[in-house]
């Protein structure tokens, strides 16, 4: 957990945290204390002045260039001072430092040249409505003793939400878009002068998020903040995006100047039931047939269960191929097939190998991509790099302002022939495990879960071959394929805090419905595989706790 800091400037407030340490500081430790206190001083915002906690921690940078982390010891004058005790260290201590420097909040990862300061402001903000959602200001100070004065580097958005109309409003989060100006990255602070400067590094990423909110929107102002770099922001710039659970709404803002320490106030307020529209959705698939397996029925299936989403999906499609011949294709300006679903559409189309990926990523906008690595049939991993190569590909060539969220897809073994089903399960999971402790992915879509724990219910005797499949690799068309897009809803719905889930859905898959929505790469054998209502009910109870499972396997090998 973060607890919370205040920072107090003339007629604005800064609120900052740090990451909460493990480790308490050892009494009498050899690195010396610092008493650190804040540069400002003043009124206070929301009723909080300014104050440590006895949580709080730094990075310190002592003599030389090595990473110091300092927790709270003890606190004085109501928190305006507090004694910083040294609690353990990072980095490289071969080049020395002209002066102590002091970072807030701490950063394991942060470090010093000369008297500048590497460190990372966040694209993801978590908010915490027990302090004031103002975790991610940057403070510096700079000392000759163990006397420290911090000062705010950063600047923040304030979003002052209030409603007229009687309709309950839930907001759920906000994105921040801009595309003139750098909001989050690494972030360079030079404390050469007395004024320190932060400047965002030009990879630095153009959105903002801020999630986890889940607050109802009432007559009385409620504040939201973001924190962002400081700048002159030009006219119309900024789109800011409120995410409702009823809705979006999305504003432009004119334009602006925020200095460092300073507290930009946007007043939105919901007069109008109709003042917010959809949400949107637009997910880039990179796999092969065992991913059209998973997808095949998801535009259908948010076309007529969950209108409330305006989506579009995407899939660049080679079957059979794993990610490292992806990434060939990538960088030989191959073309694959690429179908797509916009508009609300519940119809694939495909353009049959009419672009690159480089022409693919400078045409289409998107919020997820989404890979797929071909685990089955090989018999170790022991790196991800094409995974990450593909990756940083996309990174590379996407021209779109926002930024993107890359997901892992563990997709679905089955009983092909000279391979036994359960070390094919193992590989992929492994595999999968492998992706997410050692790449930059965020998130997983668990299908395999799902249809490796379906092979031991009566779900078995779907299909050509009694076990799902018509050809022992792929799930066949109707429900079992559907199988998987439950599991891919149950994402969706946990994705946006919807109260909506699979159980109960009504929709079956007909022969008629599978002609009309165009599926590509069809793994149809005999026929549409429709089953019988109890086969439809088990096939969402397996989905939702392979769901769960997911998320709990994501929890214990997530990278982060």
């Amino acid at each position: 957990m973060r607890k919370l800091l205040f920072a107090v400037i003339t007629a604005t407030l800064f609120l900052a945290s740090c990451t909460k340490g493990g480790d308490m500081p050892t009494p009498g430790n050899t690195k010396g204390d610092f008493i650190v206190s804040f540069a400002e001083s003043g009124a206070s915002l929301d009723g909080k002045t300014a104050a440590w906690n006895e949580d709080d921690c730094l990075t310190i940078f002592s003599k030389n260039a090595q990473n110091f982390k300092y927790q709270v010891k003890e606190l004085s004058d109501g928190g305006a001072t507090a004694t910083f005790g040294y609690v353990s260290s990072t980095g490289d201590s071969s080049a020395a430092v002209s002066a102590n420097y002091a970072l807030y909040p701490y950063d394991a990862d942060a470090t010093i040249s000369g008297s500048s300061i590497t460190t990372t402001l966040a694209s993801k903000q978590t908010y915490n409505s027990a302090k004031g959602c103002r975790d991610y200001a940057l403070m510096v100070a700079k000392s000759k003793d163990k006397n420290l004065s911090m000062t705010n580097v950063g600047a923040f958005l304030e979003f002052k939400m209030s409603k007229t109309i009687a309709d309950v409003c839930t907001l759920r989060g906000i994105k921040i878009t801009s595309a003139a100006n750098k909001l989050a990255g690494s972030v360079t602070i030079d404390c050469s002068a007395d004024t320190y400067t932060a400047t965002v590094a030009s990879n630095g990423a153009k959105e903002v998020t801020l999630s986890g909110v889940n607050a109802k929107i009432t007559s009385e102002a409620q504040s939201f903040y973001v924190a962002i770099p400081a700048g002159n922001f030009p006219n119309n710039s900024v789109t800011v995006t409120y995410v409702f659970s009823e809705g979006e709404k999305t504003v432009k803002l004119p334009a602006f100047s925020l200095k460092q320490g300073a507290v930009k106030t946007i007043t939105h307020e919901i007069n109008n039931e109709l003042d917010y529209g959809k949400r949107s959705l637009s997910i880039l698939f990179v796999g092969n047939s065992l991913t059209q397996d998973g997808i095949a029925y998801l535009p259908y299936m948010l076309k007529n269960y969950y209108p409330e989403v305006n989506f579009k999906i995407y899939m660049w499609y080679m079957g059979g191929y794993t990610l490292e011949q992806q990434y060939s294709l990538f960088t030989t300006s191959g073309v694959a097939d690429i179908f797509s679903v916009a508009d609300n559409n519940e119809s694939w189309t495909n353009y049959s190998k009419s672009k690159t990926m480089a022409e693919v990523l400078s045409t289409y906008r998107f919020d997820i991509v989404c890979m797929q690595e071909y685990f089955n049939y090989n018999t170790s991993y022991t790196d991800c790099k094409d995974w990450n190569n593909c990756r940083n590909y996309i990174l590379e060539h996407y021209k779109g302002t926002n930024e993107l969220e890359f997901i892992s897809l563990l997709h679905a073994p089955l009983r092909k022939d000279g391979y036994n089903v359960h070390d094919v399960y193992k590989r992929t999971k492994n595999g999968n495990a492998l992706i997410l402790q050692t790449t930059v992915s965020d998130d997983l879509i668990p299908f395999g879960m799902a249809v490796y724990n379906a092979l031991s219910t009566d779900l078995n005797n779907l299909g050509d071959l009694k076990q799902l499949s018509p050809d022992g690799t792929h799930t066949q068309e109707g429900l079992p394929c559907l199988l998987q897009t439950y599991v891919a809803l149950c994402w969706v719905f946990d994705r946006f805090d919807m109260d909506k889930t699979v159980k109960g859905n009504p929709l079956r898959m007909t022969t008629d419905i599978y002609r009309k929505i165009s599926v590509p790469g069809a793994n149809l054998g005999t026929g549409v595989v429709e089953g019988t209502d109890a086969q439809y009910a088990l096939a969402q109870d397996v989905a939702i706790a392979a769901y769960e499972e997911g998320k709990q396997f994501l929890k214990e090998n997530l990278k982060k």
